[in-house]
């Protein structure tokens, strides 16, 4: 999500150390643990847990109502608006990449007046190219944007161009 700290990977998102931030940092969690014995404090470790993903998903709840209501605005139906927040579920859980990150990059596409089934065919290999170049799905999108939009290419052919991308980055990377 756009909110947060930097994640265990340096994505932007809102994982245990953000939400150690929020509690005050390290003085803010240690005053809370204050008093607990080692038994304890692993129990607080796994109630600590539990509030993060309950956040997590409150963010991806949020962030699906959000790009709900932007694609019924642009006329969108909601059958392929629903079909597009299962996709970010499922590559969430199948990827490096939160699932609010991957509904982030679908409004991306949404925004530049894409169609979901658009943005469901581009965000598979803008979430590989965000992966290997070490970038936000974000900035992958936009890459991902602009190479429709100038060199127009269809959201279908997107996937070949992307990886010959990668390619590119992975050798250049290596020299």
């Amino acid at each position: 999500g756009a909110a947060g700290g930097n994640g265990r990977d340096g994505r932007k998102g809102k994982g245990m150390l953000s939400g150690a931030m929020r509690m005050g940092g390290v003085a803010g969690v240690t005053s809370r643990l204050t008093g607990f014995g080692p038994g304890m404090i692993a129990t607080g470790g796994g109630l600590m847990a539990a509030k993060s993903l309950l956040s997590r998903f409150a963010d991806f709840q949020s962030s699906e109502i959000f790009v709900k209501a932007i694609g019924k605005r642009q006329g969108h139906s909601e059958s392929s608006l629903t079909k597009m927040a299962a996709q970010a579920r499922q590559l969430g859980a199948s990827t490096i990449f939160e699932p609010q990150d991957v509904l982030g990059g679908h409004l991306k596409f949404l925004q530049a007046g894409r169609s979901p089934e658009q943005a469901m065919v581009g965000i598979k290999s803008t979430l590989n190219l965000a992966a290997t170049a070490g970038t936000s799905v974000e900035k992958a999108s936009n890459v991902a944007l602009n190479l429709m939009a100038q060199a127009q290419i269809p959201a279908k052919d997107l996937g070949k161009t992307m990886d010959f991308l990668t390619a590119t980055f992975l050798n250049s990377k290596s020299e």
